[in-house]
């Protein structure tokens, strides 16, 4: 497959797909492969990954070159930019530049004018006349035309590499709670997540990890204050403040907080691609926007292959309480009021609109 072009790989989370582009760049270190990562927490994620390997890498920065090394990892934003490309082209003029990788992949699909428009015309690369590699865990066979057009290819012009993606390790529940209001829902959803929670951290002993997730940026803050844990989103701290967060997490080891810091509560800034292998549970507060949000950030769990679980708590409201779930709807979905938690009472708060994605 070395010469082919493009490659499209479907395979599970936790299956390796980096090993498509970590093995080739480190049997070939004369060459670079350029790595498209859409999240920040993922990109310091494969740097560690690459480095403990002792694969040359580095990420890009426009304030100087990356200096000969095998893999260059950059975002979206940034791999359209003209500093950018005259890069590349430095490389493909030496012959230097051996391939391009798009990790996630699909989430070329979910650019538009509000979110991220940089990610659908990532499709351009294809024109600069390297190999193109396309990983992800989450493409339909639906959706296969829909991304085969936004790259520029034909369907008969495509590598594609389907693997089973379901992870038989991984056991998966719903808990519904049945409420008769908005100002009931929140205080049981708090009750039942911490019921939840301690019951795994006893299950589960260190150094075994849990992740939160919820919708909204607001929530997630309320409920990490609420837990006396850390919160990650894309608003929260600096970016080196965000790798803290994530290295005290999966450390365990912070004495001071719920669970000796092996909770986090997050958005699904943290849902894609980060490689901690003892995350014992995934706890999902209603349902992600959509169900590849659901496979990638439930692919979190139980990536060293042992046995881990998958919970979605869900709220029951009655359904003559129409006011009653459109305010729960509007804290946890999106929206711009709701109610917010802390210390097991709801009040009310203003919540701003945020796009479909709360990264």
């Amino acid at each position: 497959m070395m010469n082919k072009s493009p490659i499209v790989v479907v395979m599970g989370t936790g299956t390796g797909k980096s090993l498509c582009f970590m093995l080739p760049a480190a049997s070939c270190p004369g060459g670079v492969t350029v790595v498209v990562v859409p999240l920040v927490s993922l990109q310091g994620d494969m740097l560690d990954r690459c480095q403990k390997l002792n694969i040359s890498c580095a990420e890009w920065r426009s304030d100087r070159a990356p200096g000969n090394v095998s893999i260059v990892f950059t975002t979206p934003e940034s791999a359209v930019t003209k500093r950018f490309q005259d890069y590349i082209e430095s490389l493909r003029v030496t012959a230097r530049l051996d391939r391009f990788v798009i990790d996630e992949g699909h989430t070329i699909l979910e650019g538009t004018r509000a979110f991220r428009p940089k990610l659908r015309e990532l499709g351009g690369l294809a024109l600069i006349g390297v190999q193109m590699v396309y990983l992800t865990a989450t493409l339909p066979p639906t959706r296969e035309d829909a991304l085969f057009s936004l790259i520029n290819t034909r369907r008969e012009d495509v590598v594609m590499v389907r693997m089973r993606t379901t992870r038989t390790n991984v056991a998966y529940s719903v808990r519904s709670i049945p409420v008769a209001s908005a100002e009931e829902a929140t205080a049981a959803v708090i009750l039942t997540a911490r019921e939840i929670v301690d019951q795994k951290l006893e299950e589960y002993p260190w150094p075994a990890k849990i992740i939160i997730y919820c919708q909204r940026v607001e929530a997630t803050e309320a409920l990490a204050e609420e837990f006396g844990c850390d919160a990650y989103h894309r608003e929260v701290d600096t970016r080196d403040g965000k790798a803290e967060r994530l290295r005290v997490w999966m450390s365990g080891l912070r004495r001071d907080q719920y669970g000796d810091g092996r909770v986090i509560v997050a958005t699904n800034a943290l849902g894609l691609g980060i490689d901690v292998p003892d995350i014992r549970v995934v706890l999902h507060i209603e349902m992600p926007f959509e169900m590849a949000d659901y496979a990638q950030q439930s692919g979190r769990a139980g990536r060293d292959g042992l046995r881990s679980e998958a919970i979605i708590v869900r709220v029951d409201i009655k359904a003559d309480e129409r006011a009653g779930v459109w305010l729960w709807t509007r804290l946890w979905m999106g929206g711009q009021t709701g109610m917010g938690v802390k210390g097991g009472r709801s009040y009310a708060t203003s919540v701003r609109p945020e796009a479909k994605r709360s990264t």
